[in-house]
């Protein structure tokens, strides 16, 4: 896997060498081990290459390692449309709920983003249908219904919440720049000072922690 990616990465190297008459000094792709492995054996090819990891996917496994994501919905078929409805009547569109999955990056910092943002809909659901919800379905479901409108009461809930979002929006923003197909080598020192800056202002002792 290792050498034909290497093949890959050196057909890729002439093509822009050949077609484009640039002169390579950097190539990266992701962090797995075959990948890795291709850096290498590339490496020792060109001496001269720099091959570093790729940020954006350092960033993506450093907030993945932060969270275990389980699914707290029963009835979702039920509860989606109601939602749905709400948000139609109050603000005259959809937003969705996000569940974070580690191979998409940025999808941890945008379910708690859009999960704040779905937030006064999620109340004024428990407000109008709290009832129904704990009634239909079987029992299993309305358990879980029953855990989750306790979250979505909680005011503590949401403050953490808000706490994570903010956390995660500068490696965000980080991982959306390293990401870009013309990022560059020289954003990598400016991405840490950005984030040396601004986790450095936190005067929290759990999120300096974090």
């Amino acid at each position: 896997m290792a050498e034909e990616l290497l093949k890959q990465m050196l057909l890729a190297i002439s093509s822009i060498e050949m077609e484009w008459g640039a002169t390579v000094i950097a190539c990266t792709i992701d962090a797995s081990g075959e990948s890795a492995k291709a850096r290498c054996l590339l490496q020792r090819k060109f001496l001269h290459l720099v091959v570093p990891d790729c940020l954006a996917h350092q960033w993506n496994l450093i907030v993945g390692d932060l969270f275990k994501v389980k699914d707290n919905y029963g009835d979702k078929t039920q509860v989606l449309a109601l939602l749905h409805d709400i948000q139609i009547a109050t603000i005259g569109k959809t937003l969705t709920i996000i569940q974070a999955i580690l191979t998409q990056w940025l999808s941890h910092y945008l379910a708690y983003r859009h999960l704040l943002e779905v937030r006064p809909a999620l109340e004024l659901l428990v407000t109008k249908h709290e009832n129904a919800l704990l009634t239909s379905g079987k029992w299993p479901a309305c358990e879980k219904a029953a855990t989750a409108i306790m979250t979505i009461k909680d005011a503590m809930f949401w403050h953490a919440i808000a706490r994570w979002k903010n956390l995660l929006e500068p490696i965000a923003l980080m991982t959306n720049i390293h990401q870009a197909a013309h990022a560059q080598l020289e954003y990598v020192v400016i991405s840490f000072g950005f984030l040396y800056f601004q986790y450095s202002k936190l005067n929290d002792n759990v999120d300096s922690a974090a």
